[in-house]
């Protein structure tokens, strides 16, 4: 339980962001079976305590539907000042980090592409275009 978790920590044998991690990817939150909205309200409760605002809920979906990871909501919001703030008060220092692979940044990657396709083209990129050439960067295929 919390007492397990919370010894973990301030022993040092896990940081802040390796039991983030384990909750996030663990059955009882895939159990869950979360929609996107509900998943980004779950990261606002359980990082920054308190609900995440239309503004910000629609940005963090659009984040997903564009094709970033639900991790890479996580990362950015456990990075954010905000979050960080808050374990700093505590003063929780052992917080590690999430560390993010490209195909969680697959949506960024996919904007840099239709940015290269309206600069020289001057076209917006086709999503089947922007898919291949964004698989291309993340598996690294020459």
């Amino acid at each position: 339980g919390i007492d397990y978790w919370s010894n973990l920590i301030t022993s040092g044998e896990k940081t802040i962001s390796e039991v983030v991690e384990i909750f996030v990817n663990g059955s009882e939150m895939k159990d869950k079976n979360y929609s996107d909205k509900q998943f980004v309200q779950a990261i606002y409760r359980a990082l920054l305590r308190r609900e995440a605002n239309s503004k910000e809920l629609n940005y963090w979906v659009d984040m997903i539907k564009i094709g970033n990871s639900r991790k890479f909501v996580l990362a950015s919001n456990f990075n954010s000042e905000e979050c960080q703030y808050i374990l700093n008060r505590i003063g929780l220092s052992n917080k590690g980090n999430i560390k993010l692979d490209l195909i969680d940044r697959k949506g960024e990657v996919k904007d840099i592409i239709n940015t290269l396709y309206k600069g020289l083209f001057n076209r917006e990129g086709d999503e089947s275009g922007l898919n291949y050439w964004s698989e291309e960067i993340i598996y690294n295929r020459n």
